[in-house]
């Protein structure tokens, strides 16, 4: 009985290291897209205007996050990029 019980704990441990690795990961991916989005927009225009940061702080999906990085690069104004990010935070 005791092996039997010791597979299901080793079984449930795997999966809880598989799943706490996993969103780290995710959570590293967001964390750098950021960073990124932010560099660039910094670069840009000189500044990251607080409501912009704001904005930026409530986006978790590394995706969206992309996509905001090349609308920044192509953008012609820091409006132009705090309009992007409204449309994806909403």
């Amino acid at each position: 009985m005791g092996s039997l019980l010791d597979m299901f704990i080793e079984e449930g441990l795997e999966k809880g290291l598989q799943q706490g690795l996993q969103q780290g990961l995710q959570q590293g991916a967001v964390k750098a897209a950021k960073e990124l989005l932010l560099d660039a927009i910094e670069v840009k225009f000189g500044y990251v205007p607080q409501e912009i940061l704001k904005l930026i702080e409530k986006i978790q999906d590394v995706n969206i996050l992309k996509k905001l990085h090349k609308k920044t690069i192509i953008a012609s104004s820091i409006e132009d990029i705090e309009k992007s990010i409204e449309e994806v935070a909403e």
